[in-house]
C-alpha cells in the first residue's frame, strides 16, 4: 500500500503557534501510512532538526531575499520560488497539501492545477485582514476558496470571519482550536 503524501507549506520552521501545530501532526502521524514533506518557502528554521527526526523531510523553494533588493530582484525570486514550489509539488504528487497559513495557501490553491495536488487545505488564525493582492484581494480570495478543499479554523470567530469576509463556504470549515503542544 503507498503512503499518503503529506505536505506541509510554512514560510519556514521558525517558532510559532501553526508550525509547532504541523510538527505535532507530523510527529504523531504513523510513518508505514504517512510520507511527510515541509516544503518551506523562505529558508531554514530553528525547527528544521525536530522536522527531521520526526521522519519529514524539508524542502526549500528558496530564500527570503534581503531587504535591500530591488523591487525587481524581490519580483525574480518571488517567480521563482513559485516555479521552484510547483516543480516539487509536481514531481511529489502530494496527496494533500497542508497550506494553513496565508498567503502559503493562495500559492497552494493557486497553482493546484498544474501540481494535481489531490487535496489542498487552507487555514483561519485570526480575523485580520488579507490583504497581500491589494485590489485583487476578493478576485484572488474567491479563486482560492474555489480550489480550496477545507479550511481549518481556529475559532468559531475565525470561521465566521472566513463566511463573512471572503464568502468561504461553510460546509468546507472546520473548527479545530488551538492545541499546540
Amino acid at each position: 500500500m503507498r503512503r499518503i503524501r503529506i505536505a506541509y507549506l510554512p514560510a519556514s520552521l521558525r517558532p510559532g503557534g501553526a508550525e509547532r501545530q504541523m510538527l505535532s501532526l507530523a510527529e504523531r502521524l504513523p510513518a508505514d501510512r504517512f510520507e511527510v514533506d515541509f516544503v518551506v518557502l523562505s529558508g531554514p528554521g530553528a525547527y528544521d532538526e525536530r522536522a527531521v527526526a520526526s521522519g519529514a523531510r524539508i524542502r526549500s523553494v528558496g530564500q527570503t531575499p534581503p531587504p535591500n533588493a530591488s523591487a525587481p530582484a524581490k519580483l525574480v525570486r518571488r517567480a521563482s520560488k513559485v516555479l521552484r514550489y510547483a516543480a516539487i509539488a509536481r514531481a511529489r504528487r502530494y496527496d494533500v497539501v497542508d497550506a494553513w497559513l496565508y498567503p502559503a495557501d493562495v500559492l497552494a490553491a493557486l497553482l493546484r492545477p498544474l501540481t494535481g495536488t489531490s487535496v489542498i487545505m487552507s487555514g483561519r488564525r485570526n480575523v485580520d485582514p488579507q490583504d497581500a493582492f491589494g485590489r485583487a484581494e476578493h478576485l484572488v480570495a474567491a479563486v482560492v476558496n474555489r480550489l480550496t478543499d477545507v479550511v481549518i479554523a481556529n475559532s468559531a470567530a475565525a470561521a465566521a470571519n472566513a463566511v463573512d469576509r471572503d464568502r468561504v463556504d461553510p460546509a468546507k470549515i472546520r473548527i479545530i482550536r488551538n492545541g499546540v503542544i
